[in-house]
């Protein structure tokens, strides 16, 4: 089993950005350009809500930026160009460094400031190519600050790690006194960054899900200790829920928001990738479920999914029903067809529901709620035919309200109520015997095979990996 390729992972993040596959070039262009203005010491908080791909923004923006600074040309590096044919390349011709900073994956370490020098020197090490650490008074810098900040014995292993990536230094040394942590700090930054002109892009990343200790500890550490007009400090975050977090700590009482204010110099919203966008991108649409994707869609858009919530709910979907073919269904006798009916409406909509809150899908499969369904099928433009196995068409027809004629041949029924005839026979608790509705007939194994098709443990569930 995998996941979706939609991970931050470097393949992605070149694709995505030369293909401008998620239409989110020019939100990246227009913020490398921001940061090629900053010439002093500034934070900027990315606010957007969870799932709405700010790791995958952060991440590509660092990708484009060390491109600039590539020996030979690269594809990243002539996408750029191409787009930005009217912007001067002399603002990126000065040394700008940077480091990814994921606050929740550290937040068990004891103070941030060491597990962000460790980061820093970490991925300098690994991926960067414009620092040499081999440099003795970057190691010198180094061993001062981490002996000031504690003694040696408390030294955390991941710290005297980083010897190895510091060729011929001696890390191990007899000072155990306190120095002036701000001055070492400073120290360490400069030998990194010797020249005034020179900066540092430090992303931190995952804020609001940190433990309130931490996220506190984090953001006041920066802001006493890394005043060095050489940095430059990007928080990703949300931020309702990081004040939430605030509040956890200070009380609910606690103005987090001008409290937050403190930390940030500027604050931007990421727009959110369009879902039609987003959809293409994952490339899920399966030629032989045409009403399955036609349902899914509007899933996501009753719900406003997040991008994170997208990915998790095709994933749900293709597990319940990747063994599914309409085509193959639909030759069937009415049985068969009350089963594709289930497939293809009321087995999306129940994931989706549940995925959205599991209150309101408990509402729904214990028979107290079948508005979600209503509600949900009511608002897809083609919703006739994919009801139309529903009715009995020699007899009725749909309508948007009940006829006046009781007299007509054809009688019209309302696409809602026929819904909740069917809602209220497949959620029954006392379900018996067949029920016909259209060209379609409901029984008790209707009913079993829907529960057991959303709880993914069915023998249609299907977990192999091009469903995934």
């Amino acid at each position: 089993m995998k996941s979706f390729e939609s991970y931050p992972t470097i393949e992605n993040l070149e694709q995505t950005f030369l293909m401008d596959t998620l239409h989110r070039n020019s939100f990246l262009y227009k913020f490398i350009e921001l940061l090629s203005k900053i010439d002093d010491n500034f934070s900027i908080c990315i606010d957007g809500e969870w799932g709405s791909g700010k790791t995958f923004f952060i991440k590509q923006t660092q990708l484009v930026i060390n491109s600039f600074y590539s020996e030979t040309d690269n594809a990243i590096q002539k996408k750029w160009k191409k787009d930005n044919q009217n912007h001067s390349d002399e603002k990126y011709s000065k040394k700008i460094v940077t480091v990814y900073y994921d606050a929740w994956e550290n937040d068990n370490d004891d103070d941030p400031v060491l597990s962000l020098i460790y980061s820093i020197i970490n991925e300098l090490h690994t991926t960067n190519t414009l620092i040499d650490l081999n440099n003795n008074q970057i190691a010198e810098s180094l061993f001062k600050l981490v002996t000031a900040f504690t003694p040696f014995k408390e030294i955390s292993d991941r710290i005297l790690d980083t010897k190895k990536a510091i060729n011929g230094s001696d890390l191990l040394s007899d000072i155990y006194e306190q120095k002036n942590l701000h001055c070492h700090i400073n120290h360490f930054f400069k030998s990194i960054l010797p020249n005034n002109d020179e900066k540092i892009i430090i992303f931190i990343d995952e804020l609001d899900r940190c433990n309130p200790r931490y996220a506190i500890k984090l953001l006041e550490r920066i802001k006493h200790y890394f005043q060095n007009p050489q940095i430059i400090f990007v928080f990703t975050t949300n931020i309702n829920q990081l004040q939430h977090t605030i509040k956890q700590h200070y009380g609910h009482n606690f103005d987090a928001c001008k409290y937050l204010e403190r930390f940030f110099d500027l604050q931007l919203f990421l727009p959110k990738v369009d879902n039609e966008v987003f959809l293409q991108y994952l490339n899920i649409e399966n030629p032989t479920t045409p009403n399955i994707n036609i349902v899914c869609k509007q899933v996501i858009s009753y719900f406003n999914y997040s991008l994170r919530e997208i990915e998790k709910y095709i994933k749900t979907i293709n597990i319940a029903l990747g063994q599914f073919n309409e085509i193959a269904f639909d030759d069937g006798g009415p049985h068969h067809r009350a089963i594709l009916f289930c497939n293809e409406v009321i087995i999306p909509i129940l994931i989706g529901t549940k995925l959205h809150d599991i209150n309101i899908f408990n509402d729904v499969i214990s028979g107290h709620n079948p508005n979600i369904i209503i509600n949900i099928i009511s608002s897809i433009n083609n919703k006739e035919d994919l009801c139309k196995c529903l009715l009995n068409t020699h007899k009725e027809t749909f309508s948007s309200s009940p006829s006046s004629n009781s007299g007509s041949y054809i009688q019209e029924v309302k696409i809602s109520d026929r819904l909740e005839e069917v809602y209220n026979i497949l959620f029954s608790s006392s379900i018996s015997g067949e029920y016909s509705k259209g060209h379609c007939c409901f029984t008790k194994h209707t009913q079993n095979y829907l529960f057991q098709t959303i709880s993914l443990l069915s023998p249609f569930s299907s977990f192999d990996i091009e469903n995934i």
